[in-house]
């Protein structure tokens, strides 16, 4: 075990790597802007029922369902109102 070890610490001191990487040519990363980040929420049972019934009639999971909305909210710059009436 200790000999597959040592191999492979001298495969990798033995590497083909550049001292010096030119990054001038680099190119940004095209999917930037498709990333996603894990959130936590809480959201009100009725309003969860609502996307999962959404959810439900097509075919997918409330989460996709929850995304796209907010995804289009997001990109069609809607604007939020909000009403003493629903606090």
């Amino acid at each position: 075990m200790t000999e597959k070890i040592t191999n492979f610490e001298e495969e990798l001191l033995d590497d083909d790597m550049p001292e010096i990487i030119d990054f001038t040519k680099a190119i940004h990363n095209p999917y930037i802007n498709k990333m996603r980040k894990d959130i936590s929420i809480s959201i009100p049972v009725r309003t969860l029922n609502y996307f999962r019934d959404q959810a439900d009639t097509l075919g997918v999971s409330f989460q996709t369902v929850i995304n796209m909305y907010l995804t289009d909210c997001a990109n069609n710059q809607r604007k939020i109102y909000i009403s003493n009436e629903n606090n």
